[in-house]
């Protein structure tokens, strides 16, 4: 195990504390008067005046000319940064900066703080040999430009002349082209101001320091491990370039890219070395790696990508579910099924060494016509979790028979269900991706490791679309009917059928030619139409064909024509392939929520109020679907101002948000509950019971009842809430008996889960019957 301490990220193949002897301040560039340093004023929250750089600075993209040096710990970008006390980022208030170590510094009682821009040989040389050494891909830079900036000894506010003192620097390098920020970090004694909950005696405890960048919006940001927390006053013995009290970056492009080594996100799976031989994860807990003997497997090849290794698949396939329904095998064989029950859709037909298993069922209905069917919800069972995505439902999915609002990650990140434009994906780190609008189309994406090994409706994924058709005997089916009977999933649907054998679908010629216009079900192909680009990537014509099914099952009807072209648009855009804009105010209009707009090309990995930053790590092609709009993230379905009814958040230990502010109500808090940021009660009803009484109700009452009955002490009233699951306690009835030490049982039911205490041992308790 790797403990690196990072609360955000992790850097990959380098311990993160270092220990060291006396910590000596050599590592700082040269400054003070005689090197003709500037100073800023001595006073509390102060800053330098505007300074216009000889050159650009370029920070997270962006061009600036106008910096000032901040007495709090900050460089900032065209204006100043008065804060004393420092808040976690990102912080999407427009305000660029450079933070080696925001906190409330008082140069007024004591300590300098110094500054000056230099090209001066002897400091470009040593900057061009730093750079060198720590970024071994750029053995010719060559700096052309520095900016230094020192802290020396200052002290806090609140703070006096014999209390702790601060030394550190921040040195911006630059050769034109390439622009990088090192921090080095002499003497840290102390973190926090008094007004910031400091001790007046030790600066210590508090809101502590923070250290890192901040793009101004909610998607640049970079945060030192440690920051705003006691670990902050360790600093000067944590690098990431080997040299303790030295941290370096190049800070000029979309991402911070730190020297020496790659940072990892939560969950992020990778490869030790060019073998590909150990798997290794980034876990959520503890910010550990688990690593493991793993090799790549069939079909499979090691590759080198961004200075990481991955086992990469030969290729990708993709079997799509759509309509009334349509089956496009991963082989790309194309059939109409209309049975109503469970469908097995995808799993592995027999263990494979090293090859997770996983099963996708589709549960089917009759919608109004009883020869078509649709799709209702999508069911994944992978690593003993079983997830469902439910028809008409965003921003929720249902996990173990629980409601859990979006996003979710399960098994440290091996599981991870988001919202993906119009539909919900769930993603594993094994590769497998399911995707599902809640109304009719879903699809189920397999890396080559499965080749040869697939069972279900969707194909056997052999590259032979012949055999699709098969039996759970190996033999072919003669019918739709037999192929989806033979593939039926446990359901309690008594009702549901196989659906009809023929003619479940049927116009006349002259209707049938006429949805075979461009401007219905041709549009799908049409050569200078918004699709023109796939049409020689993912072959139209079945898409068609199944369109003009739909319209013939389904009359006149605009939404299933919609749904029938979206259907075509995914597929071509799940492949990367760039689409023209097809929907208007007037023809299939995508209505979005309050703070978002459609776009026809948006992240596949939209960011929410809990990750930030996933566009920004997004691998996946962009799809249609609804972008919030700037200064909002995904809350739930909705799209929510970052901290809307909030002036100040935090984020607990276990990963909780926790916001206050005059907005809710009395007795309310602002805080996110099932995901879903908004006031609610800041209590928590408790109610107390006994062998033969409650003790104490939710509201405070006492209540006697009889041993010789069994009782219900809590039960919902009304039906289960949208993001709710149902919940019943149960008290059973006393058996005199059975002796002074049995125990009346208390029988708990949540979803599908039941557990029962107490009996003749009241240490034992059963699970769904299990002990």
């Amino acid at each position: 195990m790797v403990r690196p301490g990072c609360p955000v990220i992790l850097l990959h193949l380098f311990s993160i504390f270092i220990q060291s002897g006396a910590h000596t301040r050599e590592i700082l560039y040269p400054y003070g008067p005689n090197h003709r340093d500037l100073e800023t004023p001595k006073m509390d929250d102060g800053s330098s005046p505007e300074i216009t750089l000889s050159t650009n600075f370029v920070f997270f993209n962006a061009p600036y000319r106008i910096i000032y040096i901040n007495n709090n710990g900050v460089i900032s970008f065209n204006v100043q940064v008065s804060q004393f006390t420092p808040e976690a980022f990102p912080l999407s208030d427009s305000r660029s900066f450079i933070a080696p170590l925001w906190a409330d510094v008082h140069n007024g009682i004591r300590g300098d703080v110094y500054y000056r821009e230099t090209t001066e040989p002897e400091i470009l040389e040593r900057a061009t040999q730093d750079i060198r050494r720590y970024f071994k891909n750029m053995p010719t830079f060559t700096a052309t430009w520095a900016f230094i900036t020192t802290w020396h000894q200052v002290t806090f506010y609140g703070g006096s002349q014999t209390t702790p003192v601060n030394t550190f620097q921040t040195v911006l390098i630059a050769d034109g082209v390439a622009f990088f920020t090192m921090f080095n970090y002499g003497e840290i004694s102390w973190s926090t101001g008094t007004a910031s909950g400091g001790d007046p005696l030790t600066g210590l405890g508090g809101t502590t320091a923070q250290a890192g960048f901040n793009g101004g919006d909610i998607g640049h940001f970079f945060n030192l491990p440690g920051s705003r927390s006691n670990d902050m006053v360790n600093i000067e013995q944590t690098t990431n370039v080997n040299t303790p009290g030295r941290w370096l970056f190049r800070v000029d492009t979309e991402l911070i890219n730190p020297a020496n080594g790659r940072f990892y996100r939560r969950g992020e799976v990778f490869w030790l070395s060019d073998q590909c031989s150990q798997r290794c994860r980034c876990l959520d807990i503890d910010n550990e790696v688990q690593c493991q003997e793993a090799p790549c497997g069939q079909l499979e090849t090691c590759e080198l990508q961004e200075g990481a290794f991955y086992c990469q698949p030969t290729r990708t396939s993709t079997c799509v579910v759509f309509g009334d329904p349509h089956y496009h095998t991963f082989d790309g064989f194309l059939y109409h099924f209309q049975g109503t029950c469970s469908y097995l859709l995808a799993r592995p037909c027999w263990e494979v060494t090293g090859l997770p298993f996983f099963s996708v069922e589709a549960k089917n209905e009759d919608r109004g016509m009883a020869s078509v069917s649709w799709l209702r919800d999508v069911t994944v069972e992978v690593y003993g979790h079983r997830v469902m995505l439910p028809k008409g439902s965003v921003g929720a999915v249902q996990v173990d028979g629980l409601m859990k609002t979006l996003p979710v990650q399960l098994e440290l990140g091996a599981i991870k269900v988001y919202q993906s434009g119009v539909a919900i994906a769930l993603e594993t780190d094994f590769g497998l991706l399911v995707t599902y609008d809640g109304q009719h189309y879903a699809s189920i994406s397999l890396p080559s490791s499965y080749f040869n090994n697939t069972c279900g409706l969707c194909g056997n994924y052999n590259d032979d679309p012949a055999d699709d058709p098969v039996l759970p005997d190996g033999s072919l089916a003669e019918s739709v009917v037999e192929l989806g009977g033979s593939w039926r999933a446990e359901d309690t649907d008594w009702r549901c059928t196989d659906g009809c054998a023929q003619n479940c679908s049927v116009c006349d010629p002259v209707t049938e030619a006429f949805y075979f216009r461009p401007d219905y079900c041709g549009l799908i192909n049409k050569t200078d139409g918004p699709f023109r680009d796939c049409r020689a990537v993912v072959d139209p014509t079945a898409f068609v064909y199944s369109c003009v099914y739909d319209m013939c099952s389904n009359r006149d009807n605009i939404t299933t024509l919609c749904q029938a072209i979206q259907a075509y648009a995914l597929a071509c855009q799940a492949l990367g392939v760039t689409i023209r804009s097809w929907r208007s105010r007037t023809f299939c209009a995508l209505t979005c929520p309050e703070n978002s707009i459609y776009q026809v090309c948006t992240s596949a990995c939209p960011a929410s109020c809990s990750d930030l930053t996933s566009p920004l790590y997004c691998v996946h092609p962009c799809t249609e679907g609804c972008q919030c709009d700037p200064g909002h993230v995904l809350s739930g379905s909705a799209s929510g101002e970052e901290g809307e009814c909030t002036l100040r958040c935090t984020c607990g230990p276990n990963g909780e948000v926790s916001c206050f502010n005059s907005s809710c109500k009395e007795g309310e808090v602002c805080v996110a509950e099932v995901g879903l940021l908004g006031c609610y009660p800041r209590r928590e009803g408790v109610c107390s019971i006994t062998q033969n009484s409650v003790t104490t109700s939710f509201d405070g009452t006492f209540l006697l009842f009889p041993d010789d009955s069994s009782y219900y002490l809590l039960k919902l009233c009304s039906p289960v809430p949208a993001n709710g699951s149902m919940v019943e306690v149960k008290m059973g009835r006393r058996f005199v008996n059975k002796g002074p030490t049995w125990k009346r049982p208390v029988v708990v039911t949540v979803a599908n889960m039941e557990a029962q205490m107490g009996g003749s041992d009241f240490d034992i308790v059963k699970v769904n019957g299990d002990q």
